[in-house]
């Protein structure tokens, strides 16, 4: 689903960063960079994992990490273009930062 323009366009007044912050396409996209946060910090660390969720922590570190730390990157580098939600800019930053401690994806 695209984003609507009048949600996406480059903005630094902070009264509308503030009503776009509180527009229902933002607040999705920080609760899915909310959770792929939570769900990584848990999980791509496969030495801190528990014995029964090491083949599930092993599928994600192989599948997915390396595409979901692309994807936070172009979000954080798309903020100077475009408009992204202040938190959503704020799980990425914390992503990239919890992946830079992880030796597979650096």
């Amino acid at each position: 689903m695209p984003v609507p323009e009048s949600l996406s366009s480059f903005t630094e007044d902070l009264e509308e960063v503030e009503r776009r912050d509180k527009h229902i396409y933002w607040k999705i996209k920080q609760a899915a960079a909310r959770m792929v946060y939570r769900m990584s910090s848990k999980y791509i660390r496969t030495e801190q994992v528990a014995k029964e969720d090491t083949s599930f922590s092993a599928t994600i570190v192989s599948d997915f990490s390396t595409q979901l730390l692309e994807s936070n990157l172009k979000i954080l580098f798309d903020r100077k273009t475009v408009f992204v939600g202040t938190r959503t800019i704020s799980f990425a930053i914390k992503f990239i930062t919890l992946a830079c401690k992880v030796d597979h994806l650096m």
